[in-house]
């Protein structure tokens, strides 16, 4: 057959003979060594035209689908022409975003395969091997959901009853075993059969994505070989394959997320097997003797008056906390007075040693005044009228040493104190954090 474009990564071979949606033959080939699965058979259109039919399939779908050869029949060249007409019958015209024009395509449920969907009234799937109509009934119309609901477990009044009406729960006990077991069997087999539709599912997934690979690798070869005018059409085409094959992913996705769904309704199983053993053992226990429920009884008595015992110790313990949280609030309380009384203390020594430096400075600057008086007597007269002023100087020079001595001292006895006041303050601070811990 003729091809728009010569691809490295595609042979073509014309010996099998297919016609496509557009009464045409197909072209079969063969991925090349670039492509996702390189050596894979599938055939497509090469129809040159604008309504390109966007014909594809892999070699293993027609031949499990039932296609090869089937194209060339007049029921199928019917079901061609009526795809042309509709074709024909659109002849609007688009405008895209390069600038360029093209017809609206609408693509046909022909292009793919339709497989079936879950839905609550839809029959059992089928696959293509097996067509016995023996399959298991769809698990949204199984009587498994109903048991949930239904009284058919036995409540805890039973346990009470007396020995006569024991046998009678044993029978209605395995009559409802036996019911459960044929419901798990037809659930088993119902989740194989979705365990395979889902395997299916999964691998035209791989195929579809192998098949969006082959395209876009296909448009961008045929961007860099093919000018804009003549290639636009076909990126057209190209991208409306690629929005089919995206619709029937997102299908393909809804199809498995129900089988997901499905498949969750396997730990429903897995409890009521639970609960089979559990009835199995209240069976035996029953069987076996009536002494055990007397037993229960009076643990459960037993444990009452335990309980009520419990309880009481708790108001007990409820009351004995209420008062420990009253004293640790009053002591909070006085810790808290205490702390404020502290940091009063130490507002005040700060005042005084202000004070104290204040009054420290005077004192050094008369003593400077009363030096310097000195010296202008000494350098303005070399005689002193008498010896009792003399005296009365050295008198007030001692005087005002043993002053500044004493200044001197204050300032170390006040900072002594404000670092024991502040230890104080410390220990205030660390009894506080635990008292609040507690």
């Amino acid at each position: 057959m003729q091809s728009t474009y010569s691809s490295p990564s595609f042979t073509t071979d014309d010996d099998l003979q297919i016609y496509c949606f557009c009464n045409k033959l197909v072209t079969r080939r063969v991925a090349g060594p670039n492509a996702r699965n390189p050596g894979k058979v599938f055939y497509s259109c090469c129809n040159d035209s604008d309504r390109k039919c966007n014909f594809f399939k892999w070699e293993n779908e027609i031949a499990i689908f039932g296609n090869s050869g089937n194209y060339r029949n007049d029921d199928n060249r019917r079901n061609h022409n009526t795809y042309q007409q509709q074709q024909q019958q659109q002849p609007q015209q688009q405008r895209f975003s390069n600038g360029t024009f093209g017809t609206n395509y609408i693509p046909t449920s022909n292009t793919f395969p339709n497989f079936p969907t879950l839905n609550d009234n839809s029959p059992t799937r089928i696959s293509n091997n097996n067509n016995n109509n023996n399959s298991p009934p769809p698990i949204y119309n199984s009587p498994i959901h109903s048991s949930h609901t239904s009284n058919s477990f036995p409540s805890c009044s039973t346990l009470n009853k007396p020995k006569s009406n024991t046998f009678e729960t044993i029978d209605n006990i395995h009559s409802i075993n036996n019911k459960l077991e044929q419901q798990l069997k037809a659930q088993k087999k119902r989740v194989d059969f979705l365990l395979k539709d889902r395997k299916m599912f999964q691998d035209e997934n791989s195929e579809l994505k192998g098949h969006i690979q082959s395209l876009e690798y296909e448009n961008n070869q045929m961007i860099s070989q093919i000018g804009l005018e003549s290639s636009n059409r076909e990126i057209e085409d190209l991208n409306q394959q690629l929005e089919d094959l995206k619709i029937r992913n997102t299908e393909l996705q809804m199809n498995l997320e129900n089988i997901n769904n499905d498949l969750t309704r396997d730990q429903e199983i897995k409890s009521l097997k639970q609960k089979i053993k559990l009835l199995e053992n209240n069976t035996t226990s029953l069987t076996n003797s009536s002494e055990e429920v007397t037993k229960l009884k009076s643990e459960l008595e037993l444990s009452h008056q335990k309980i009520t015992n419990y309880e009481r110790k708790i108001e007990t313990l409820i009351k004995s906390n209420k008062d420990k949280e009253l004293e640790i609030e009053n002591q909070i309380k006085n810790s808290e007075k205490k702390y404020e009384d502290v940091l009063y203390q130490i507002e005040e020594l700060k005042i005084n040693y202000k004070n104290l430096e204040k009054h420290n400075l005077i004192l050094a600057e008369t003593n400077k005044i009363l030096v310097s008086s000195l010296q202008q007597q000494k350098n303005e007269t070399t005689y002193v009228s008498s010896s009792f002023e003399v005296d009365d100087l050295k008198y007030k020079i001692e005087k005002l040493k043993i002053e500044n001595e004493n200044l001197k001292q204050e300032p170390e006895i006040l900072r002594k104190e404000k670092e024991f006041l502040e230890k104080k303050v410390k220990a205030l601070e660390e009894d506080l954090e635990e008292k609040q811990r507690e």
